[in-house]
């Protein structure tokens, strides 16, 4: 599948698989940005947001979940980050609780991209995430009290520079939705037409 062709919106219970997949534009991706709301992940190489906390625990089974950190690297945890070499080059699973929509070598250094995230009430993303869900789920019966939106814009993969080689100009765009109520979660990954340019990154 190259590049041009890759475009899915993602449904999923967290781990329970892939439900709907369709093709999206960017202007169909959960709003982000200031103008949202949005907090901003600095600029850097490895990077984790300060600690994320929710209004309400998020349920995971029986094992409710207090705080959020969104990191660089394409991930949301459940805790703080150890260093990416403990986790990027190692794959799956990781020794701690993440949502992955692209878990990779993610550099946003010098304004490679911008790195969005929040918690929020605004009954037009909780609306979107319980659309979402229902088509993926006909019989779910979910209304979403919270989400949690996390948008990786045009952000690069790490590249050494020692060499001085050029540095690429391919960038990705990626959104993880987590909705969630008293009892359920689900997670919504965005992936938009001609979003995904690099699909892998290599150890360092």
């Amino acid at each position: 599948m190259d590049g041009g062709s890759v475009l899915a919106a993602a449904l999923l219970y967290w781990s329970c698989g892939v439900c709907v997949v369709s093709a999206l534009h960017r202007t169909d991706l959960v709003s982000y940005g200031a103008l949202s709301g949005d907090l901003i992940l600095a600029e850097g190489d490895d990077e984790t947001s300060r600690v994320l906390t929710l209004p309400r625990p998020l349920y995971f089974y029986d094992t409710p979940f207090h705080q959020l950190y969104v990191a660089t690297n394409g991930i949301i945890s459940a805790q703080d980050l150890p260093m990416e070499k403990q986790y990027v080059d190692d794959g799956f699973p990781t020794d701690f609780p993440v949502v992955a929509p692209f878990l990779a070598d993610i550099d946003t250094s010098g304004g490679r991209g911008h790195i969005y995230y929040r918690v929020t009430e605004t009954p037009s993303v909780l609306n979107r995430v319980a659309q979402e869900v229902r088509r993926g789920f006909p019989d779910a019966k979910f209304a979403p009290t919270h989400a949690v939106v996390a948008t990786w814009e045009n952000v690069a993969a790490y590249e050494d520079q020692t060499q001085g080689t050029e540095l690429s100009n391919k960038v990705n765009t990626f959104q993880a939705v987590i909705g969630y109520d008293e009892t359920d979660s689900y997670t919504l990954f965005l992936y938009p037409e001609d979003g995904l340019n690099f699909f892998g990154t290599q150890p360092k």
